[in-house]
């Protein structure tokens, strides 16, 4: 995929971001970027740009592993609603088979079915 040139505006300051993404993806991550970096600088005005970057960096990073770990808590339980469906449908083929059985042998027996 080619690379394609997008502006982004993060606090006033205006950047180039080259990325195989779409522009509008571009813009959206650049502007949550914006979004987190304002906040903190707006909430700690002793804060250094850098400074503000650096924590805010912290905080994406930590919202970055929590979302892995949900993603893989979510993997491991459908794995988990996979295997249990898989017993349920051997169960319930064995028991169809069981009830088969069980009508051939009635009928075998002159029963009606």
């Amino acid at each position: 995929m080619s690379k394609i040139k997008t502006e982004v505006a993060i606090c006033g300051k205006n950047y180039t971001v080259v990325s195989s993404e779409t522009p509008e993806y571009v813009a959206k991550v650049g502007e949550y970027v914006d979004e987190k970096l304002s906040a903190i600088l707006d909430s700690n005005g002793g804060f250094t740009t850098s400074a503000a970057a650096v924590l805010m960096s912290i905080n994406i990073t930590d919202e970055l592993f929590k979302a892995k770990e949900a993603t893989e808590h979510m993997r491991k339980l459908i794995g988990q609603y996979i295997e249990e469906e898989s017993r349920q449908k051997a169960k319930a083929q064995t028991l169809q088979e069981e009830n088969d059985d069980l009508k051939r042998r009635l009928q075998e027996l002159g029963g009606n079915v």
